[in-house]
């Protein structure tokens, strides 16, 4: 059953929601979720074995979520030059899907953990 986690979170927690072996959803585009993203980075060893996925846009999701953790892997749809070296060391699943065909594939996945931004 999912679990929906209000704004009452402190920053400082959120690392503590990750653990070896999730696969977390990234909001992707405009809408990401730099906050949550900028907490995990305090605290890098929380993304150690975590699998991340992001249909990155290229040009504004910069971030190398592989990089995070030496165990860190990203999913994603696109390869920005923001991400080559991840890429070049293994870290990085590349999957060349149109944006409606990355719809499709990240609709039939569950996910661990979904890190998102609300207005």
């Amino acid at each position: 059953m999912a679990k929906t986690l209000t704004a009452s979170i402190a920053l400082g927690d959120v690392p503590g929601l990750l653990a070896p072996g999730m696969t977390v959803y990234v909001q992707p585009g405009a809408s990401e979720p730099t906050a949550l993203l900028d907490a995990i980075a305090a605290a890098p060893d929380c993304a150690a074995g975590v699998t991340f996925v992001q249909p990155t846009v290229p040009g504004v999701n910069r971030r190398d979520l592989a990089a995070l953790h030496p165990d860190a892997r990203q999913v994603t749809f696109f390869l920005p030059r923001d991400l080559a070296e991840s890429h070049a060391a293994g870290r990085i699943d590349l999957l060349p899907l149109h944006y409606f065909d990355a719809h499709a594939w990240v609709a039939a996945r569950r996910f661990d953990l979904a890190l998102i931004r609300v207005a």
